[in-house]
Formats: C-alpha cells, sequence, structure tokens
C-alpha cells in the first residue's frame, strides 16, 4: 500500500511538471489511471506528491539552481509586495500559504492578504501596472463572509489577492476558508527569509 502510494505520488510529480496547468488532485488522478489502478484506489498525501516533485526539481536544477530559483521567485514577490504597499500604505498585506514558506513546487500559488477597505479595482490597477495578466475580479464565500478576489498570474505561478475588511477579518492567523492556522509572512519577514 505505501510503495503504491509512492509511486502514484511520483507519477504524478513528473506529470505536475511537465504540464502546471493541472492541479494536484488531477495529477493524481491521472497517475492511477497510467498505472492501471482503480479510481478509488486511496491518493497519497499532497505532502508525498510535493516531496517528489522538490526531488525531481532538485534532480534537474541541482542544489544550487533549485536553492536560485526559490530565490528569484521570492524576489518577484517581495518586489510586487512592496509596489502594493507603496501605492497604500495603510493596507496590511502578507503573504499566505506555502509559497510563504519558499515553497513552489506542485501545483504552486502565489495568495496575498490585503487588508484595508481599498476598492478592489484600484488594486488591480497596480496589477496592470506590474504588467501582470489582466486580472480577474472574483467574489470569494469564506468563513468571515462574501470578500473579493483579484486573480493574476506571475509566470512561475498563479496569484490571488484576496481583500478582506479588517472589520470582517477576525483571526487573521487562520485559513479563510477551513479555519485552521495558516502560514504567512509580512513584507519584513519575507525579507529576512531571503537571508536564510
Amino acid at each position: 500500500m505505501i510503495d503504491e502510494q509512492d509511486e502514484i505520488a511520483r507519477r504524478a510529480a513528473s506529470l505536475l511538471q511537465k504540464d502546471s496547468n493541472i492541479d494536484i488532485n488531477e495529477a493524481v488522478l491521472q497517475a492511477k489511471l497510467h498505472l492501471g489502478l482503480p479510481r478509488d484506489t486511496p491518493p497519497p498525501s499532497t505532502t508525498l506528491v510535493r516531496r517528489h516533485a522538490q526531488a525531481l526539481a532538485m534532480a534537474r536544477l541541482g542544489q544550487e539552481g533549485y536553492a536560485q530559483q526559490r530565490y528569484e521567485r521570492l524576489v518577484t514577490i517581495i518586489d510586487f509586495i512592496r509596489q502594493l504597499e507603496h501605492e497604500f500604505p495603510r493596507a496590511r498585506l502578507a503573504l499566505v500559504g506555502r509559497a510563504s514558506e519558499g515553497h513552489f513546487d506542485a501545483d504552486p500559488h502565489v495568495r496575498i492578504r490585503f487588508v484595508a477597505d481599498t476598492p478592489i479595482h484600484l488594486i488591480a490597477d497596480v496589477l496592470v501596472r506590474a504588467h501582470l495578466p489582466d486580472p480577474e475580479i472574483k467574489t470569494f464565500a469564506s468563513r468571515v463572509g462574501v470578500l473579493e478576489q483579484l486573480h493574476s498570474a506571475f509566470d512561475f505561478a498563479p496569484l490571488t489577492i484576496t481583500r478582506c475588511p479588517p472589520l470582517q477579518l477576525t483571526h487573521a492567523h487562520l485559513d479563510l476558508q477551513t479555519g485552521k492556522p495558516l502560514a504567512q509572512r509580512t513584507l519584513l519577514q519575507l525579507e529576512q527569509l531571503l537571508t536564510r
């Protein structure tokens, strides 16, 4: 059973490396089908898939190349958050989720929390001026109510900015959907992460 899950995870990681348009769940499903396993075969954990994806990236880029790629991606995100902070000095910004730890393997996503009452179209203007793909505005039903989001992308990962009115964001350290604790870093904390 463990070997089977490891093989599914390895195959899913390989698929994710070849096609950045699929997510982990789809990659796992395709891996099971490719290996001739039934659809109801228990899936490996996303952590296991990501471990294999990291190993594949390190094998392809080498240790130094992998570290350099991670560094460059963090610098891109930091520069963008700096631009947002410059435009909106009263907003509180944080990078949340796996990207805040510097992890971009297997189905990466850059998620930024923008805590302020700033109209969403003004934030969208900054994305356009930053030469990111035209942002799409959507609403998101969170555990703290309906929030507005901007969806765009860096060249290495999709970007989602969630605008959280301060009075609505009751527990800033929790996931907006699940309510579980969430990794996050401010601009200063991200800059400190670069020096590690």
